[in-house]
Order: structure tokens, then C-alpha cells, then sequence
């Protein structure tokens, strides 16, 4: 009897390893850092020439695992002019920041998954 004990406590703290590894990973990379919104744009992208552009703040994983090509502009006014070309660039923006975008922006714009505190978002090609 005491080796089955064991063997059910060996598997018992096996699953509860398992869990208490792998379940904060995926918290991190979802919400703490933005690995798995990049993953998510490179399995979206269609051209190269797509844009990652956040708006108002970007966090430093942003710009680590986009090897430094995400756009920062200042806020929701100066992502207009990215809207005119054929792009359909990836807007990333903080929940919150989602009113301040112009009306006109909300309404070209796709959600494609929140991370944390931001929001992705794709631009509707017209």
C-alpha cells in the first residue's frame, strides 16, 4: 500500500509541476509580453510591406520580438495617413486608448485578439 501511495503523490505533484510551469508561460506570453500578438501577426501577414504600428505606447517586447520594425506614432490621429496606401497594416492599441481612435479609423479596423491590456487589430482594405 505504501507503494501505491507513492506513486499516486509522484503523479499528483508531476500534474500540479506541469501546471504551475506551463499555465504562468502562457499568461506571460499572452499578457505580460507581446510574443504571442507577433506570432499571431506573422501567421496573419500576407505581405511584407504589412505594417505593425501601436498606438500611444508600445512596450519593450514590441520592439525585441518585431526585431525593431513595430511603428509607434503619437496617437490615434497620426495613424490616418497610414490608411492610404494598400496596406492593410496591424494596429495595436490599450483597450482603454480604443475611443480615442477616430471614428473613421474604429470603422476600418478589424479586432483580431486582445493581449493583456492591448488590443489587435487589422485594417479593412476598402
Amino acid at each position: 500500500m505504501r507503494i501505491g501511495t507513492g506513486i499516486a503523490a509522484g503523479l499528483v505533484l508531476s500534474v500540479v509541476f506541469v501546471v504551475g510551469t506551463v499555465v504562468p508561460q502562457r499568461r506571460f506570453e499572452t499578457e505580460l509580453s507581446h510574443k504571442a500578438l507577433l506570432r499571431m501577426v506573422e501567421t496573419q501577414r500576407a505581405h511584407a510591406d504589412e505594417r505593425l504600428i501601436y498606438v500611444a505606447q508600445a512596450p519593450i517586447s514590441a520592439e525585441f520580438y518585431s526585431k525593431g520594425q513595430a511603428i509607434l506614432v503619437r496617437d490615434g490621429a497620426a495613424l490616418l495617413p497610414y490608411f492610404d496606401d494598400a496596406n492593410a497594416d496591424f494596429i495595436v492599441v490599450r483597450g482603454r486608448d480604443l475611443d480615442m481612435l477616430p471614428a473613421d479609423a474604429r470603422a476600418r479596423l478589424v479586432p483580431l485578439g486582445a493581449f493583456g491590456k492591448y488590443r489587435l487589430l487589422r485594417e479593412a482594405l476598402r
